[in-house]
């Protein structure tokens, strides 16, 4: 059976509340570098919170700012991906679920490509299986939709069962207890009073010490929040059911050898077209150039000219323990950008012994995730660029 562990992102993984802390100090030395600025947004923060536009709205009068409230917040959001950090303790933890068979994933309510940039920044994606964001998937939390896709990407079903780690009481353990998930509730002391529903309650701390990051000007983040509870527990779902070796399933490499195999990818035509490289353009726009002026670039191609060649990278690099072999394909993009797809196969103990059929297998795998999350990242682009216009990828 599949062992599944789904995590909400935000103050579950991420530590956004220092996040904040920094982008307060940031915001307080451009505007008021007074003393007890910081701690008054913080404070302001608390008392408002989740009303971001109420708390905009509020910071524009009390340090007098010419921009907007949305402005604010719009600068606000788009600052923040690069300030959060994961809280201490959780690349280990998540590394040691995954290397005792354990099934890993993300699912996270929110904007496509602010939650991604957070999950990129801090190398998430390479930590877990993978990942649902409600703002790709059009569905948020606590409907069981946004936990079965979860599950899908990570290889598992819900019908298993699993576990769900969150930190609100509706979004996240509501929802767990419909998607039919054990739930570990992380409570950060925002919910006084209320009957949780978990079978256990966690602290922050259960991840290990807070990574004590400070503010501009060397000073420890002031809490805006009540204190964690001190009932804080480490929850270890109990010893892990040996695998079965008689399966072949998709999962996360285990970099047990150094044989690699470098695969390059052809020079790919632009995408505005669909037609052979060299070959003009019919005088009709294709959806892509569609796309292309909707988001004020120009369209290429068209009347004679020549298509632009690009060349992107693949890298798949195997793995073999015994009868498994693990999978890793990176694309490097033309700008820097990589995307990674894993993938597994293991042998059954009744067939051959052909060590290329598990690496086809597993490398195939690993194209295949790698594509699918090619995709959903598209996806999220067309999203951020136009609405106009349904997205030219297949749905999830």
């Amino acid at each position: 059976m599949t062992r599944l562990a789904l995590f909400d992102l935000d103050r579950t993984l991420l530590d956004l509340d220092t996040a904040f802390v920094l982008w307060a100090g940031e915001f307080a030395e451009r505007h008021r570098p007074a003393e007890g600025a910081v701690e008054r947004l913080v404070a302001l923060h608390a008392a408002t919170h989740p009303d971001r536009e109420r708390f905009f709205a509020r910071v524009r009068r009390m340090f007098g700012v010419r921009e907007s409230a949305e402005a604010l917040m719009e600068g606000f959001h788009a600052r923040m991906p690069h300030l959060a950090e994961l809280y201490a303790g959780v690349p280990e933890a998540l590394a040691g679920l995954r290397a005792a068979g354990w099934r890993v994933g993300v699912v996270t309510n929110g904007p496509a490509r602010r939650q991604l940039a957070k999950i990129r920044r801090t190398r998430l994606d390479d930590l877990v299986d993978g990942y649902a964001i409600s703002g790709a998937e059009g569905v948020r939390k606590p409907a069981v939709e946004l936990f079965a896709i979860a599950a899908r990407r990570c290889g598992a079903d819900l019908g298993q069962g699993g576990w769900m780690v969150g930190d609100n009481l509706i979004a996240d353990i509501g929802g767990a207890r419909a998607a039919g998930l054990r739930r570990i509730w992380i409570d950060h002391g925002t919910w006084p009073g209320h009957e949780h529903g978990a079978d256990h309650v966690a602290g922050t701390r259960a991840w290990g010490r807070p990574r004590g990051r400070t503010r501009p000007g060397g000073h420890r983040r002031p809490s805006g929040r009540p204190p964690l509870s001190r009932s804080d527990r480490e929850i270890t779902p109990g010893p892990p059911p040996e695998p079965d070796r008689t399966a072949i399933a998709p999962g996360p490499p285990r970099a047990r050898s150094d044989r690699e195999i470098i695969a390059n990818t052809p020079p790919e035509p632009d995408r505005t077209a669909r037609y052979p490289q060299g070959r003009p353009l019919p005088p009709s726009p294709s959806r892509w150039q569609v796309y292309r002026r909707a988001a004020g670039q120009p369209a290429r191609g068209g009347g004679g000219v020549v298509m632009e060649a690009k060349e992107w990278t693949v890298r798949i690099s195997l793995a073999e323990d015994g009868d498994d072999t693990a999978a890793r394909a990176t694309l490097t993009m033309g700008n820097g950008d990589r995307v990674t797809g894993t993938g597994r196969a293991r042998r059954n103990p009744a067939d051959p012994a052909v060590p290329e059929i598990g690496d086809e297998l597993a490398a195939s795998r690993a194209l295949a995730d790698l594509a699918e999350r090619l995709a959903v990242i598209t996806k999220h682009d067309i999203s951020e660029t136009t609405a106009e216009f349904p997205a030219p990828t297949r749905s999830w």
